[in-house]
């Protein structure tokens, strides 16, 4: 069943990656943003303030669904060759 469950996710990104959107798999949820917000709350965790820190799970999840958009773009480009 998890692994159906991982199916359709990835299923879902084919379709969500044209349109820069990618999902972020946090513990309870699984979130729909866009790229570009997931790359601002990451370069915010760089150089913000310890304050606002979020969690190490939260920016694993949204750095793992950042790597996951560039692996696609990059296989696509490769396809394309």
């Amino acid at each position: 069943m998890k692994n159906q469950k991982l199916d359709t996710i990835t299923l879902l990104e084919k379709v969500f990656f044209p349109q820069k959107k990618v999902i972020v798999r946090l513990r309870r949820e699984n979130r729909l943003m866009n790229l570009e917000e997931v790359e601002l709350i990451l370069l915010s965790q760089s150089f913000g303030q310890i304050e606002n820190e979020i969690h190490f799970y939260e920016i694993k999840a949204f750095s793992e669904a950042v790597a996951r958009y560039y692996n696609w773009k990059e296989n696509n480009k490769q396809k394309q060759s």
